[in-house]
């Protein structure tokens, strides 16, 4: 077994790995591929479920004790994109630090895409209350 020391800072590159390796790189692109799946996938599936649930043949009771089986997949679907949703602002907050405003002028969108994003993240964590 080898004892390799992994530096995991804001945006360094790995220790005595391969040079193309690049921690910030890989937390933005962990970042875009989990909102990617929350955003287009886990969260519009689980509403359709719950719109269209009779049309699926999941809106009524299957014999099964419990809820019916829209609301199970329902449930799991939006569970799985919260989860992901909060893997991907923790990816994004390591590689990117505290949001300052001298970070914020600094980025692509001078920063409409973050606040966006925290909103976003907000009215989604606050939904079921």
């Amino acid at each position: 077994p080898s004892s390799v020391a992994y530096n995991f800072t804001v945006s360094g590159t790995v220790p005595d790995g391969p040079p193309s390796i690049n921690v910030g790189t890989i937390l933005r692109k962990t970042h875009g591929s989990l909102m990617i799946v929350t955003w287009l996938f886990a969260l519009p599936f689980g509403m359709y479920v719950a719109r269209f649930r009779d049309s699926m043949g999941v809106g009524k009771h299957s014999g099964l004790q419990g809820p019916p089986m829209w609301w199970r997949i329902h449930r799991v679907l939006q569970y799985i994109g919260v989860v992901l949703m909060i893997g991907a602002i923790v990816a994004i907050f390591i590689k990117s630090g505290m949001m300052t405003q001298a970070y914020l002028a600094g980025t692509y969108s001078k920063g409409i895409h973050e606040i966006v994003g925290i909103v976003s993240f907000a009215l989604t964590l606050s939904q079921p209350v």
